[in-house]
């Protein structure tokens, strides 16, 4: 793909190699290295390519991030008088993506799942605690399970309860017996708040699970991905479903979204892909890149490949790091 001279004149190599590649991309971004000012350019080089806006999506996990990459493009538009009205880009977060091109239906509270976890457990008296006990630490530990599992587009329904209680073992604080009555009410408690939101609207994995059940959705001849290490399964299937080619950026090592989903292992359903590796970091000394290389490469080999040219863009160097490591003991005596 033509890349026009202003947009070589503020990247650097490895940049212009991806922006300039056709079909489907996968691109490893090391921290620091710029991922979204690849993709601010990669879709400015697609509306300088003469690709519409409209057939242009950008898919973000945050809010934050979605402003950020809008605001970023819009201002290039501006700057560079590109003939393109900044209001038709196509930048959103998963949710917002989804709610716009779904069912005109009423989004639920986060705390209508906490309430029907509390209110099972109560009148049910399944665990024998405070009131206060069961807020703070049991129904946070029944929401995250169920939002973990709903992430994957796991319903009640779709729970072979027999088939779980086979696989559960003795864990040595608790019986066979025990684990698999929590198994069980794990299943009520989750199909009781399926039942009683049901009346009341959907939830935001509701929204992602209704659009990717849509037998028509709209298309892209590209769409843009950021943050795909944290990316769930819903999430990432709905991109492929949209794009007839696709831009993916992310890193494995910076996950942070285990708990809702997020997985790396979603990273292969992009591997119909020309993989790219971004080494050039603008942010730190090379003296820390050395330091994180050591210690990603000695915890996961893996990681040797798209670390091995991390390297300062600049040249900038700084004091070597230093390590202070505080046993918990030393910081909470009391809590020993």
């Amino acid at each position: 793909m033509k890349v026009s001279d202003w947009i070589r004149s503020e990247l650097n190599d490895e940049k212009i190699k991806i922006i300039e590649q056709d079909g489907n991309v996968l691109v490893t971004a090391n921290p620091g290295t710029g991922k979204t000012l690849l993709l601010a350019f990669k879709y400015l080089n697609l509306l300088e390519n003469g690709i519409p806006p409209e057939d242009i999506l950008c898919l973000t996990f945050t809010v934050k991030a979605c402003r950020g990459l809008e605001e970023r493009i819009s201002e290039k538009i501006r700057e560079k008088k590109i003939d393109i009205d900044p209001s038709m880009l196509q930048v959103y977060t998963f949710h917002s993506f989804a709610l716009e091109n779904g069912e005109d239906d009423e989004v639920v509270s986060n705390n209508l799942l906490r309430y029907a976890i509390y209110d099972y457990i109560k009148k049910n008296e399944i665990l024998n605690y405070s009131g206060s006990y069961l807020q703070d630490e049991i129904v946070p530990k029944f929401e995250r399970l169920m939002r973990y599992l709903k992430s994957y587009g796991i319903l009640p329904s779709d729970i072979d309860i027999e088939r779980v209680k086979s696989l559960i073992e003795e864990d040595g604080n608790n019986t066979k017996e025990e684990m698999d009555r929590f198994a069980e009410n794990f299943v009520d408690i989750y199909r009781h708040y399926e039942s009683i939101k049901s009346g009341q609207g959907i939830d935001y994995s509701d929204m992602l699970i209704h659009f990717l059940e849509k037998p028509n959705v709209p298309e892209y001849k590209y769409v843009l991905v950021d943050e795909m290490q944290d990316v769930n399964q819903i999430e990432a299937k709905i991109a492929l479903k949209c794009a007839k080619n696709f831009i993916c950026v992310g890193d494995k090592k910076q996950a942070i979204m285990g708990f809702q989903g997020g997985s790396v292992s979603n990273l292969s359903l992009f591997d119909n892909s020309t993989k790219f590796i971004l080494s050039e970091n603008f942010r730190s000394g090379q003296q820390v890149l050395d330091y994180a290389k050591d210690v990603f490469q000695s915890r996961d080999s893996t990681n040797i490949y798209e670390l091995q040219d991390l390297r300062s863009a600049t040249g900038k160097t700084c004091p070597k790091p230093v390590v202070f490591k505080i046993e918990k003991s030393e910081l909470y005596p009391s809590a020993c």
